[in-house]
Parts: structure tokens; C-alpha cells; sequence
């Protein structure tokens, strides 16, 4: 059977949206390892294209080992280049912290980690799209995870060339970070949902996705969204508390894995 593997159930939710084989596409741009946190797995194993965006080499590796997608080892972002990733290295999934971003190296090191530096490839999402033998108006959604360019990365994607019908955007600016917004604006792109720390976005002609009251039922999502991180924060702790928290602790482990299959 099938399982979902995203972090706050979005493949859940756009498996719901998108019911059957298609013919779709999704174009996951930070891929990461494939598998951990995974929005476009199990659409791959739907018989779904998919397009698989990862910059770190190593994580490239694994995701031809595990997926049979098309694999873009590079940066998506607004030019064709070299951009130098910062690695985060010594912890548990410390794999999964990387970016281009300016600071990236001292945000990193702020959480204990060590850093290593690669020099990686950038192109436009156009280019990797066309590079995939992506069709312009058979893309169902694209995730963007990319620790902080977010907006490089929108800038190299045409989206009224590919139109797109659903954007899943990592954002943890905590409602203080307005550009990502501002720019899907102006390409007639709105905020209709939020999973975690995820914003989703469909063109505003878009009723079947948005429904009637987008913005009412973004707020109501962030709402809930809020209130799963501060669960998720509560059970972390729990997990790691010596004694008493660590019964509870595999409790906690187990419903989640029950909630995954």
C-alpha cells in the first residue's frame, strides 16, 4: 500500500486535489534525500512525472538511488551560474540544512553545526523544467523548500508560461515576510491554505482551488497550522525528557507512524 510521506501531510491533501494519474507533473525544488518529508513520492509511485530539484551532491546521489524521476543536481534560481552551498554537518538530519542564501553559513553555525562548502550549478526553473521535458499547463504543483530563496527562485519560473496549479512555499517569516506574497500577487497567485510552516497559493481565477473565501480559510489553516507546531514542540520535548517522558515518548512516535501508513 502506498503511504504518504510529507511532513504536514500536504501529499495527503493534494492527492485529494488531484485524484487520478493525470496526465500531471509536480516539480519538487529542494528534494532533499527523496524520501524524508517527501512531497512528490508517493505521486511518483502514482504514476505521476516528477520533477526533482536538489542542489546538495550527496542527497542527488540518494535520490537516483530511491526515485526514478528526473534529477536536476543544482540550485533553482534566477540565473545560470555557480553559487557556493553551505552544508550543515555534525547533527541528526543535518543533511536536510543547506543554502545558497547569504548568512546561511552563520545562521548554521548558530545551531551548533559545523559547515562544509560546495560549489553547485544554478539555472532557472525554466531551464530545468525544460531540461525535464516538462509540458506547459500539466503542472498540478510545485514545493519550493529552499531555506530563503524563495524569490530567486520565482523570479527563473515563468508561471504564466507553466501555469501551475498549485505553489506549496515554505515560509517561516511568521507573517513579517511579505515579498514572497507580494510577488505571487503580481503574477495573480493567492494564499488559499497554510500546512505548518507551508503556504499554498493558486492562480486567483482559479475557484476550484481557492473555493469562495481564500483569504477566511487561509487564516482558519494558519490557525490550525499554528497549533500542530506547538504540539509538535511539546512532543519533542517530551521525547527527549529522561524517565518519565520517555514512555509517553514512544507513544507519540508510534501514532505518527500509524498516521503515515
Amino acid at each position: 500500500m502506498q503511504r504518504f510521506h510529507g511532513q504536514f501531510g500536504e501529499d495527503r491533501i493534494l492527492a485529494d486535489m488531484f485524484p487520478g494519474a493525470g496526465p500531471w507533473t509536480c516539480v519538487d525544488v529542494g528534494a532533499n534525500d527523496g524520501v524524508t518529508g517527501s512531497v512528490s513520492l508517493y505521486f511518483e509511485q502514482a504514476g505521476w512525472s516528477c520533477v526533482l530539484v536538489e542542489p546538495n551532491p550527496e542527497l542527488c546521489a540518494r535520490l537516483r538511488r530511491e526515485r526514478t524521476s528526473f534529477v536536476f543536481e543544482g540550485a533553482a534560481s534566477s540565473v545560470h551560474g555557480v553559487a557556493t552551498l553551505m552544508l550543515a554537518e555534525g547533527a541528526e538530519l543535518s543533511h536536510a540544512v543547506s543554502s545558497i542564501e547569504q548568512g546561511a553559513q552563520t545562521s548554521i553555525e548558530r545551531q551548533g553545526l559545523s559547515v562544509r562548502a560546495v560549489d553547485v550549478r544554478t539555472a532557472p526553473l525554466d531551464t530545468i523544467l525544460e531540461e525535464a521535458g516538462a509540458k506547459p499547463g500539466e503542472i498540478a504543483f510545485v514545493s519550493i523548500d529552499v531555506e530563503g530563496h524563495e524569490l530567486a527562485v520565482l523570479k527563473g519560473f515563468t508561471l504564466s508560461r507553466w501555469r501551475p496549479r498549485i505553489l506549496v512555499i515554505e515560509d517561516n517569516s511568521l507573517l513579517f515576510g511579505n515579498g514572497v506574497r507580494h510577488a505571487l500577487a503580481s503574477e495573480g497567485y493567492v494564499r488559499f491554505r497554510r500546512t505548518g510552516v507551508n503556504d499554498w497559493y493558486a492562480a486567483r481565477s482559479d475557484r476550484e482551488m481557492l473555493g469562495s473565501s481564500p483569504e477566511r480559510d487561509y487564516i482558519a489553516s494558519m490557525i490550525r497550522a499554528r497549533g500542530l507546531m506547538l504540539r509538535r514542540r511539546i512532543s519533542r520535548l517530551l521525547i527527549s525528557a529522561p524517565v518519565v517522558g520517555a514512555p509517553l515518548g514512544r507513544k507519540i512516535r508510534a501514532a505518527r507512524e500509524r498516521r503515515n501508513d
